[in-house]
């Protein structure tokens, strides 16, 4: 997980693309949004399908959750390395 400013409204890897991500010695060029597809909507071990969460992520993140990353440097990353965008 990546701590991000709580005063931030939103996703924050939506502003990520065309931006660097620093963990460790590890850079990454943060190229643009993941789209999420209906398999959010699939059952899970405790919980069945629910068809209101991909519905939910067009509604509040234009179906965007996350950011496709591709390695610029590549390097070691480790438990409670900073995490750097720049």
């Amino acid at each position: 997980m990546i701590e991000t400013i709580p005063e931030i409204p939103g996703l924050a890897e939506h502003d990520w693309a065309g931006k660097k991500l620093v963990i460790g010695d590890l850079t990454i060029d943060c190229v643009g949004a993941t789209p999420r597809c209906g398999a959010v909507t699939r059952a899970q071990p405790d919980f069945g399908p629910d068809t209101s969460i991909l519905r939910t992520i067009v509604r509040e993140a234009d179906q965007n959750v996350g950011a496709y990353g591709m390695t610029a440097h590549p390097g070691t990353v480790r438990a409670g390395d900073a995490v750097y965008l720049g």
